[in-house]
């Protein structure tokens, strides 16, 4: 185990989990410690089963991942330390220009090949019963609830039966979601044949490169689920914008049945909408995804689950950038209601 006498403490890195994350150095090098306290078991469960998770990946799939060299589970504290690779993460790229848009694109591709191939078929199992109506969802809708109770705006925005975000009038979520949680076919429609091994959490800013390589960072660390929860967290970055939303890169304004917010770097939000074009075509051209029926309304479901599921987070964080992230969610939620209705006809 490596103990407080053994290392230098550097430094904290900034996160939105429960973790607290910290860059140390033993012997001359540089590792990065994350740790869970207390007697919560959001925290400490989540990062147990992340350790877990990363350890039983077979050999061919680990190697994408910084080493794990050190691990504690204890009651009320859990933490590993892993190989610190000093590479940029592909927010970081993007945001900051490290690469130009032909670069960005073809280590997209290059990843996308992997995580929807051989990633995925590495670990694979039967779908388990009620599994788009209990795991997604019924998760998504707890986890607004669970919102509402901090946020007073989202708290009266629920009895409006439209909302307007960015002047555009929209459907509310309770109208939308009682309509598809009792929807038998949609609830088909969306249910996938198999499941696979997925990363559960690859935004942009979870995977590392240098635009040779790349790594993958903060996995969920749960089982096998459908291969578009990945094509939904991909999109929550480049088509969500949610890497702009979090790092505070926007306005926005809200009354009544109102939502209104913009990016500010206009430059980020051009090259976010070419890299989100180049991401559609990369999907389209992979047999992996194109093989399932609908897979467009299965991507655009999946990203819409992630906005809404992620709420709370951001409600610890930023109370304000949760409304802009709900005025996402729910002009995504229309889209996917719109679609569905044009393949029921």
């Amino acid at each position: 185990m490596i103990t407080k006498d053994e290392y230098f403490y550097l430094a904290d890195f900034i996160g939105n989990s429960f973790a607290k994350v910290s860059l140390i150095c033993k012997n001359k090098k540089l590792f990065v410690c994350k740790e869970v306290k207390g007697d919560s078991s959001l925290g400490t469960d989540k990062l147990r089963k992340q350790v877990e998770w990363i350890i039983n990946l077979s050999p061919r799939v680990k190697k994408f991942f910084p080493e794990i060299v050190d691990h504690k589970f204890e009651k009320n504290l859990v933490s590993y330390t892993m190989e610190f690779l000093k590479l940029p993460t592909l927010r970081e790229v993007i945001i900051n220009s490290y690469m130009d848009l032909p670069e960005i694109v073809l280590i997209f591709n290059k990843i996308c090949n992997f995580i929807f191939k051989d990633f995925f078929e590495s670990k694979k199992s039967k779908v388990r019963p009620h599994y788009i109506r209990d795991e997604h969802l019924k998760k998504m809708n707890s986890r607004l609830e669970s919102t509402i109770k901090e946020n007073d705006f989202l708290k009266k925005l629920m009895k409006q039966k439209e909302v307007y975000v960015n002047g555009r009038k929209l459907i509310n979520y309770p109208q939308i979601y009682k309509k598809l949680i009792n929807d038998k076919a949609f609830i088909k429609t969306l249910t996938p044949k198999r499941l696979g091994c997925i990363h559960g959490d690859l935004t942009f800013n979870n995977i590392l490169s240098d635009g040779k390589n790349f790594y993958f960072i903060d996995p969920r660390g749960e089982g096998q689920d459908d291969i578009f929860y990945d094509v939904g967290k991909l999109l929550q970055s480049s088509n969500g914008k949610y890497d702009l939303i979090e790092k505070g890169l926007f306005k926005a304004d809200y009354s009544h049945n109102s939502i209104n917010f913009k990016i500010t770097q206009k430059e980020n939000e051009t090259l976010y909408n070419l890299i989100d074009a180049e991401l559609w075509k990369i999907f389209e051209s992979n047999k992996n995804i194109t093989e399932t029926k609908d897979w467009r309304l299965k991507a655009l479901f999946f990203e819409t689950s992630m906005f809404i599921s992620l709420l709370p987070f951001r409600q610890r964080v930023n109370p304000v950038s949760t409304i802009v992230c709900y005025g996402v969610g729910l002009n995504l939620l229309n889209e996917v209601y719109q679609e569905w209705l044009k393949l029921k006809q």
